[in-house]
């Protein structure tokens, strides 16, 4: 019985076939993007050294310190190209003698998606470029505060002895390159 009901319902089925068929050719272009932001914003950042209380104490760079910056990115990469880093360095202005600014960035948080890079150790910023944050593929970091890579400066110094006191304004730039 079941071979009947078969054989009864195969000549429709044969009778679905496609007879025709359209096909039409789509082309696309995606462009290589490396966009780099700081927020909140791009204002100043202050360092601040108290002078010690008593004779005889050095000065204490402890809460010379800033961490309210971040770093956002969204970056593609073309095929055959390589990882994108983060440089960073003084492009204007001269640090007080004996003084060191360094920077880190902390690693990856937040909303993004793809391969994000990996944060550097410590660096003592120069008129060097620097990498601070390395091995960004295809990446977004999401916008905004609490999303990419928080950073952190902070003063210090070589040798007491060599500061040379006042107050000095430095301008950092941040790029985003191709290994």
């Amino acid at each position: 019985m079941r071979i009947i009901v078969l054989i009864v319902f195969m000549p429709f089925y044969l009778n679905a076939q496609v007879i025709d068929a359209r096909s039409v050719d789509v082309s696309f272009t995606i462009p290589s993007i490396a966009i780099i932001d700081l927020a909140p914003d791009k204002s100043t950042i202050n360092l601040k050294v108290e002078a010690p209380d008593r004779a005889g104490d050095p000065i204490d760079m402890t809460d010379a310190v800033n961490d309210e910056k971040w770093i956002n990115y969204s970056s593609s990469l073309r095929s055959g190209e390589s990882y994108r880093n983060i440089t960073a360095q003084i492009i204007s202005g001269e640090l007080p003698h004996g003084i060191q600014l360094k920077l880190k960035a902390g690693g990856y948080t937040g909303n993004g998606k793809g391969h994000t890079g990996k944060s550097n150790n410590d660096i003592i910023l120069s008129n060097v470029p620097q990498i601070l944050v390395r091995d960004i593929g295809a990446a977004v970091t999401g916008r905004g505060r609490f999303n990419g890579h928080q950073l952190f400066f902070s003063l210090d110094y070589a040798k007491y002895g060599d500061i040379d006191f006042g107050k000095e304004a430095i301008v950092i730039v941040f790029t985003l390159t191709d290994n």
